[in-house]
Parts: structure tokens; C-alpha cells; sequence
């Protein structure tokens, strides 16, 4: 991965920062009760020299949607100019727990409303049907029942693996990269939280 030259939003430029009740970004003062949608990227590149040993390069990138429609975002990254420091990597960390934490309920009543309002909830391209426990890759039109299928997770990915698919479709599958799956890096707590509530799906 090649390093950007510059960082456009960085936690300099953007002047991300905690207020009471709220926060700032770029000169700009955001209610914490506006907050819809939250989504973190975390990465640790290391760099190996011979006979010298390995260093780490530390990455995050934060997105906040609000009410409005704004999609604002904070990265902490090497670039060609600067490495980002480790402090200011678990600055960007922090602060995006409160703001989770604080927009717990808007974000939550962002799915529930759905739920009681048509039965399922959408989430990243999939719906969520509560009462029928099936899953709808929406981009598709594919139905999963959930006693049918594995879900397997990993960072920032749950696959969607039928449990009686045969031989021939995986293999399919593997040569062109058509693995269903659900990415999970926007608002995952609540995501999780919804699945462990209204279906007992949880992992370890």
C-alpha cells in the first residue's frame, strides 16, 4: 500500500475535538443527538528491514453520518510527509467511543423504527426479517433462511456460507470471488447488538 502524499483529514486540519455536547470538525459544532451513523477502519502495517528488524505504521479512519446528510471523517495515517503517531491513532480510538456511546439511541432507533414499521431492519445492503428469520442480500434478491446458512466472522466481514451448498457451486464461488457477505464496519456495535436480541446470533 502506497502512502498518501497528504492527509486532508487529519486531526490538524479537521480540528476534531470533544465539546460539551457535542464535538467540532472544521470550525464547525455537531450535536452529539444528530449523530446516525458511526463507522471505524483500524490497521497495523508493519515494515520489516533486514537485519535491522520491524516497525509498525498505525492507521484510523473514522465516519460520522448525521441527520443532515454530512458525512464527516477523521484519518490518522502514514503519508510520504509524516508517520501518524500511536497517540494520535488511540486519540481518533477515544473519541469515536464517546460519540458511539452517546449516539447509541439515535443509532439504534434508526433499525427498531424499521422493524416496527415493516417487520425487518436494513442493514449494509441486507434486510433482517425478525419474525421469518431470513436474511435478504438485497443487491441480488437472494433469500437465506437463517437455520440454512453459517455465518462466519471476521474483521469488518460476516460470509454467508449455505450449509448444503455442493461442490460445484463452491467451487464456483472461489474462482470468481462471489462470497455473500455482509461488511459490518458501519455502526457495528448496534448491528451486533440487533442480531444477539432478535435472533441469538453472537460470537466469542
Amino acid at each position: 500500500m502506497v502512502a498518501p502524499l497528504k492527509n486532508k483529514n487529519s486531526l490538524d486540519l479537521t480540528g476534531f475535538a470533544l465539546v460539551d455536547g457535542g464535538f467540532t470538525y472544521r470550525n464547525k459544532y455537531y450535536k452529539f443527538d444528530d449523530v446516525i451513523e458511526t463507522g471505524i477502519a483500524r490497521s497495523v502495517l508493519e515494515h520489516k528491514i533486514v537485519l535491522v528488524g520491524s516497525t509498525h505504521h498505525h492507521s484510523v479512519s473514522i465516519r460520522i453520518g448525521m441527520r443532515s446528510g454530512e458525512q464527516l471523517q477523521v484519518t490518522e495515517q502514514p503519508t510520504w510527509l509524516s508517520d501518524s503517531k500511536l497517540s494520535s491513532v488511540e486519540y481518533v480510538e477515544n473519541l469515536f467511543q464517546v460519540i458511539s456511546k452517546k449516539s447509541w439511541d439515535n443509532r439504534v432507533r434508526k433499525y427498531t423504527n424499521n422493524i416496527d414499521n415493516l417487520g425487518y431492519f436494513e442493514y449494509n445492503g441486507w434486510r433482517f426479517y425478525i419474525k421469518q428469520r431470513k436474511l435478504q442480500d438485497v443487491s441480488n434478491n437472494n433469500y437465506y433462511d437463517l437455520g440454512s446458512v453459517n455465518l462466519f466472522k471476521s474483521y469488518g466481514f460476516i460470509a454467508v456460507k449455505e450449509k448444503n451448498e455442493g461442490l460445484g457451486s463452491k467451487l464456483f464461488k472461489s474462482l470468481v470471488g462471489n462470497q455473500a457477505g455482509i461488511g459490518t464496519l458501519i455502526d457495528s456495535d448496534v448491528f451486533f447488538a440487533l442480531l444477539k436480541h432478535f435472533f441469538g446470533i453472537s460470537w466469542s
